[in-house]
């Protein structure tokens, strides 16, 4: 396409680097005329914690600098116009050109542009130590580590970035509550899903500016002449988009698939299956949580209850290659929301007597306080009769919010359905925004005919209370409870 624009035309050459250099020169001036003198008060309203090194500054100065460069160029392009003075190939040709150096920013730019770094900061040793020790049980290592702790991010892992510009996001407040197991997991998926995303992703832009600017030439030459250019296949051209945008949403979904997959061969299935219950912001980034299940195929991420049927699916077909024995990780428990399959535990004789002897108003209490522990905000609103849930717990961090249904058992019978069926007015909330999820948590067990709620219901039975129990330490004491005994 370049050729047959410059052939023979010196002036027009000259013409094209004039404006380029001129554009580029005096945006590159103001850029810098700009950030030189509000940085050192940029600096003290952020106060930055996290260590930028120079080779990393200098590289976004380059990929600045080649978003500058690529604004004008495709201009110069437009204006000096082809020997026959149609516009349309030309504007192909500035499409194109403009494609080619936004894939190269999209490289240079991706550890930088996906999380504002307001807040963040550099790991402290033993967390660096911690996420070292994680990243070596599936065989790899940590790029740059920053902890952030102040972002309007609901993900609490990000890898980003490729080769020694790798950058690990990490929420502080995850660091600190996760346990060895549950950080392993999400460090996993997210070092999987960045090395397979990253190359396709710089690739299909590319791509989508090769496929958008034929389009757009092709439609421009028919507003012009009212004709398809002769012996051009333009139908082609017209489905090329659609089909390339198809494949690059399909390819995300089996991207996280895969992740899923890297993850169920490294560790316990058991531990990979808790943390997707119990984290799920771990391992989930773009997932329109207010879309009903009719409609998961519009999300570029496929719903955690469907990887949950993958995998509960794969567990029966395959083991992992290399079980995790780690002693260190193996001394904190996670918490056992009863799923789609697989029995929940029993739990101790004396333990189980206890939480039955409790009245359900003190089990709902009971409930608020080990979630409480955990830093969620937790509000007791059994007695209002215009609430449908038993808590609503808010995450300050991440403003999520959690409708939680408690069902006591006083004779160690299991939750039935019917007992659920008015829980469709706190499903309706989460769809309609209002709420992010809904938790029914009982100190007995769930019958076999509530499982298939778990696709819209995280399901928390008495073995699992009781792991959260043991993992509050002694943040919760069952003696205060024990009046009602």
């Amino acid at each position: 396409m370049i050729g047959p624009l410059l052939d023979g035309r010196a002036a027009d050459v000259g013409r094209v680097l004039e404006i380029t250099i001129g554009c580029s020169v005096t945006s590159l001036v103001a850029v810098y005329c700009v950030q030189r003198p509000t940085k050192p008060l940029i600096d003290e309203l952020l106060e930055r914690e996290h260590t930028v090194e120079t080779r990393q500054r200098r590289r976004k100065w380059l990929a600045i600098s080649c978003a500058v460069v690529a604004n004008p160029l495709g201009i110069s392009l437009l204006i000096v116009g082809p020997p026959d003075g149609v516009l349309p190939p030309t504007a192909v040709t500035a499409i194109t050109w403009v494609a080619v150096w936004l894939a190269l920013v999209y490289y240079l730019l991706l550890p930088f542009a996906m999380v504002n770094p307001t807040g963040s900061r550099d790991p402290s040793e033993d967390e660096r130590t911690r996420i070292e020790r994680c990243y070596a049980r599936f065989d790899r290592e940590p790029g740059t580590v920053v902890v952030y702790g102040n972002a309007p991010f609901s993900f609490d892992v990000l890898e980003a970035g490729h080769g020694s510009s790798r950058f690990l996001w990490l929420r502080e407040s995850f660091v600190d509550d996760a346990t060895d197991d549950e950080l392993t997991v999400a460090l996993g998926h997210a070092a999987e899903r960045n090395r397979q995303r990253f190359w396709r992703y710089t690739a299909s832009g590319v791509m989508l500016g090769l496929v958008g600017g034929g389009l757009l030439f092709h439609f421009a030459i028919f507003e012009t002449e009212r004709v398809w250019i002769e012996g051009d296949p333009s139908v082609l051209w017209i489905l090329a988009f659609p089909l390339l945008a198809g494949v690059l949403f399909a390819g995300a979904r089996r991207c996280v698939y895969r992740s899923d997959t890297f993850v169920r061969r490294h560790l316990e299935p058991e531990t990979v299956r808790r943390t997707y219950l119990t984290r799920p912001w771990a391992i989930k980034y773009y997932a329109l949580e207010s879309l009903p299940p009719s409609l998961d195929y519009l999300s570029p991420e496929p719903s955690l209850e469907r990887r949950l049927d993958r995998f509960e699916g794969s567990r029966e077909s395959s083991e992992p290659n290399r079980p995790v024995d780690d002693t260190s990780s193996a001394s904190a428990p996670t918490s056992s929301p009863s799923g789609p399959s697989g029995r929940p535990t029993e739990q101790p004789a004396d333990h189980r007597l206890f939480f039955e002897s409790m009245d359900a108003r003190t089990f709902t209490n009971f409930v608020a306080d080990l979630r409480s522990a955990w830093d969620w905000e937790c509000e007791v609103v059994a007695d209002d009769a215009d609430s449908p849930a038993d808590i609503v717990a808010i995450d300050p961090s991440t403003a999520e919010r959690v409708l939680i249904r408690t069902l006591h058992r006083s004779d160690g019978g299991p939750v039935s359905r019917t007992e659920l069926e008015d829980i469709e007015p706190l499903l309706e909330r989460t769809r309609t925004g209002s709420a992010d999820s809904v938790l029914v948590v009982t100190n007995g067990q769930f019958a076999d005919d509530v499982r298939d709620r778990a696709e819209t219901l995280t399901l928390v039975d008495g073995a699992a209370v009781l792991e959260l129990l043991e993992r509050a330490d002694d943040e919760i004491a069952l003696a205060d409870y024990a009046s009602t005994a």
